[in-house]
């Protein structure tokens, strides 16, 4: 794991202390970009100060494998963890978790994200294709899906300028784009 503090010119690694296991998924709260998360191994390593320094919280709620991680923007205790089997919420910083309620998706989530503005919405990219959910994850809407042969959306951004543009890197490694007010509507 490492970080760039100058846009890609030079990375610093910052896995100090870290088990040498997979790193699932990476998220960084919004309000505080030195405040991350990651998913390594069955558990949840939390950094403070940019991944300098780590600690571990180990879920009192076995999760199904993580294969991705966000923090709610406004909420920041708040986490959401896609997972093999849907998405999974916690209220306390990743201590206990919730399954996702019953008429919920539950397709493997390889990427989450909230859509600038917008902190009562979520992003899915699922092995079924892309999905915006409600924030208590009762409701769900599929979105336009990328050609089958792109494979799935494993990533989202938006625009740094003009945060109404959705940007999709699907499997394949290819930029799929849409308008946010045309995926809201």
């Amino acid at each position: 794991l490492k970080r760039s503090e100058d846009g890609g010119a030079t990375w610093t690694p910052i896995h100090r202390g870290l088990p040498p296991h997979e790193v699932r998924a990476l998220a960084i709260d919004p309000a505080d970009a030195d405040r991350l998360l990651l998913w390594i191994g069955d558990s949840l390593a939390r950094s403070q100060d940019g991944g300098r320094g780590w600690v571990f919280v180990t879920p009192r709620t076995p999760l199904p494998p993580v294969l991705s991680l966000a923090f709610h923007p406004t909420r920041h205790e708040r986490l959401y963890a896609g997972t093999a089997r849907g998405v999974w919420v916690s209220h306390d910083g990743g201590l206990t978790w919730s399954p996702p309620p019953p008429a919920a998706p539950t397709a493997p989530v390889l990427s989450l994200a909230f859509p600038p503005g917008h902190p009562d919405l979520l992003l899915a990219g699922t092995a079924e294709g892309p999905l915006l959910g409600v924030l208590d994850l009762s409701r769900w809407h599929p979105l336009p899906t990328p050609p089958k042969d792109l494979g799935p959306i494993v990533a989202f951004a938006f625009g740094a300028r003009q945060q109404a543009t959705v940007f999709a890197m699907t499997h394949q490694g290819q930029v799929v784009m849409h308008s946010l007010q045309d995926l809201l509507s």
